[in-house]
């Protein structure tokens, strides 16, 4: 098992009985759940979002992850990656809020849900609870062989 501590910011959200978490740096911007037109993309997306006239794929993280939802789905939220060329959206549970407290990072892939792959960064204590940190990009390769260039400024 390795450790990290580190400064970043992170979103804190649920999907069903687990919580997640996504550095601040990825996110773009948080809504209520939308409308979404369902499309057969062959890239892992469940449809597209009209965000201010630009198309936006959206992945619901219940399918994607195997973790049943715990919302009704008018009240569930969807999360924003990318950058303002490439966006995607993250169909979630609960968005619960940001954290800029620093945190361990552990590494111990033993302890990883089977469902979030070689995409999760560790597993870190945040507000009294075990938190998976997802690595956004390889989240998305594994769902749908692209990447949000998260980190990358344009």
């Amino acid at each position: 098992m390795s450790t990290d501590e580190t400064p970043d910011a992170l979103v804190l959200f649920r999907q069903g009985h687990l919580d997640l978490a996504i550095p601040l740096t990825a996110c773009l911007e948080v809504h209520r759940n939308m409308e979404i037109t369902p499309i057969l993309d062959g890239r892992g997306a469940e449809g597209v979002i009209n965000l201010r006239g630009s198309l936006v794929p959206v992945l619901d993280l219940e399918p994607a992850l195997g973790v049943p939802s715990q919302q009704p789905v008018l009240r569930r939220r969807i999360i924003v990656c990318g950058t303002k060329q490439q966006r995607i959206g993250l169909v979630v549970d609960e968005v619960i809020g940001i954290t800029s407290e620093p945190y361990e990072l552990r590494r111990r892939e033993d302890t990883f849900p089977a469902s979030l792959g070689g995409a999760c960064s560790g597993l870190t204590q945040i507000q009294g609870r075990l938190t998976f940190v997802i690595d956004v990009d390889a989240f998305l390769i594994e769902r749908t062989g692209e990447t949000t260039d998260a980190g990358v400024e344009t």
